[in-house]
């Protein structure tokens, strides 16, 4: 049973910083200066890898930053937004009458034993098999 009260179409919330990611995205700002802050810093992939400084661009020279050609290429559709967890659990939605929940448990109890049941006497069965033949 669930004692959590958000609603699961509901995104998700972080913790930390209170914007819609959950708590664990590696991006969320405040986890990047709580990581920065413990010495944990991402370094890049190849450490030996030379950097190299570019001075700043002049926004306002044209051959740094020539103008656009418009509608030379159409621009698509903003992609719909990535389904959230929430969304995705909303479909296997649980009973919410206790009776349900319980009928549910005690179905799920009963085959998991079942088959307990039938795995111990297989076993049973293996270990008489091979008594047998040392006895013999």
């Amino acid at each position: 049973m669930t004692l959590c009260t958000k609603d699961p179409a509901a995104p998700a919330t972080c913790a930390l910083c209170g914007r819609e990611h959950p708590a664990s995205y590696k991006g969320c700002i405040i986890y990047k200066n709580l990581q920065q802050a413990q010495g944990k810093i991402h370094h890049p992939i190849h450490p030996t890898a030379v950097q190299t400084s570019t001075p700043p661009a002049d926004i306002n020279d044209a051959y740094q930053f020539p103008p656009l050609i418009c509608n030379l290429y159409p621009v698509p559709a903003p992609a719909s937004p990535p389904t959230s967890y929430s969304r995705i659990v909303t479909h296997h939605q649980q009973p919410t009458d206790m009776t349900d929940q319980l009928s549910s448990f005690l179905n799920e109890f009963k085959t998991m034993f079942n088959q307990l049941i039938q795995q111990n006497g297989m076993i049973l069965n293996m270990i008489s098999t091979v008594i047998q033949k040392l006895v013999n």
